[in-house]
Formats: C-alpha cells, structure tokens, sequence
C-alpha cells in the first residue's frame, strides 16, 4: 500500500505536534521549492485536524470578537491591522477574520483572539518549553539589540 510504500522509499518526516514519524503522504504540501521539489507542513495532517477541530468546538463558547477589539499582544485594532496591511501568510485585505482564536495546545483552554502576526510570531516561539525560549529570545534582543 502507499503508506508502506513511503517508508520502503524513506520518504518520512516527523511530526512536531504527535512527534511520530510519518510518511510523507501524511503532511500537507505547501509550495514548491525553486528546485521543483515539495514543502511539506511540520505537522501532520492528522494533528492539523484535532487542532481545528479543538478551535471550531471553542469558537462556539467564545464568539469572535467586536469591532472595537485589540490584539492583546501588540494592541492593534482590526482598522491598525488593515491599515497597515501586514501578515506574513497573505494580505490581511483579504483576510475575512483580522483576529484568530489562540489556545493552549496542551491543555485545549481557550487564551484569547490576537492577530494573525503574533500568532504567528507566537507559532515560532513555542516548542518543548515556551517560556524558555520566550526568555531565550528576549535575553537575545535585549543583547544584541539596546
């Protein structure tokens, strides 16, 4: 089958989320690389799922927010964010919703709705230990650039 079939070809990856090892089939393809080959999702299809899932039953306890909502990292209103029209995905002009739901991957608990950009700054920041690498690159910034 396709599954054994990957393995048998070495084509694998891990999971950041679950932390198996995965055939390739199993991540989503997210652009083609210049050389031709694929970039696959560092989270398998599977984990994507639950997580969407976890924020759909959320978003039914927790509604979006108003008009007069700011991002409670960087404070930024829905018109600072179309104003200023930054993301690092897609044009927040485009983007329907300017908040996202945010929650604890481990425990499922609702935190808050924050921007799309720190979201993703806070995608980047999280790992085994996010309050270590939080601290890690604060005491960076605050080295390199005071």
């Amino acid at each position: 089958d396709a599954e054994s079939m990957d393995f048998r070809s070495g084509i694998t990856q891990t999971c950041i989320t679950c932390k198996k090892i995965k055939p390739i089939h199993l991540f989503a393809a997210q652009w083609a690389r210049v050389d031709g080959t694929r970039s696959y999702s560092n989270k398998c299809k599977s984990c994507i799922k639950e997580q969407r899932d976890i924020c759909d039953d959320l978003k039914k306890d927790y509604p979006y927010p108003d008009k007069n909502h700011r991002c409670p990292i960087c404070g930024d209103s829905e018109e600072d964010l179309k104003s200023r029209n930054i993301n690092s995905h897609t044009s927040l002009t485009t983007v329907k919703e300017k908040f996202v739901l945010d929650h604890n991957h481990l425990t499922g608990e609702f935190n808050a709705y924050i921007c799309h950009t720190c979201n993703s700054k806070l995608a980047w920041s999280m790992g085994e230990d996010p309050i270590k690498t939080i601290n890690q690159l604060q005491q960076y910034v605050v080295k390199h650039y005071e």
